[in-house]
């Protein structure tokens, strides 16, 4: 696995060892894109892993940001995704990456925020046994 996906799975790791008390991963969730539509039902049938903002995520984008109670959001301009920040919506805080460039020129992160949310799938309330990583 490399890129994208390496990271999701890294990702899932890091969840499994430090929330145990979710005990939710049994089996290894399967990996779906968020593009393909069969997803959508998966929605109603399965619990769900969601990996990436509404920049990238089509299931996050079209669901996840309309859940009503969520503490963060990705704020973004359009056109092209454009200013991406963290917005708390308890404090009004905005929390904003900090890029750098190297001897190469090449753009780098300095300081990089990310969300993890956990909750009951509104649309799911019913414990399922099957576990999908929605990514890009």
């Amino acid at each position: 696995m490399t890129g994208l996906h390496s990271k999701n799975r890294k990702a899932l790791n890091f969840f499994t060892r430090h929330f145990p008390g979710y005990g939710m991963i049994a089996t290894p969730p399967r990996s779906k894109s968020s593009e393909n539509h069969v997803v959508d039902k998966l929605l109603h049938t399965s619990n769900i892993l969601l990996s990436g903002s509404g920049v990238s995520n089509r299931l996050t984008r079209d669901y996840f940001e309309h859940f009503k109670g969520l503490r963060y959001r990705v704020k973004y301009a359009m056109p092209d995704y454009q200013n991406l920040s963290i917005y708390d919506n308890a404090t009004s805080r905005t929390m904003t990456a900090q890029y750098y460039e190297d001897k190469n020129g090449t753009v780098m992160p300095r300081i990089d925020y990310g969300i993890l949310t956990i909750l009951s799938n509104p649309l799911n309330e019913r414990r399922s046994d099957s576990w999908h990583l929605i990514q890009k």
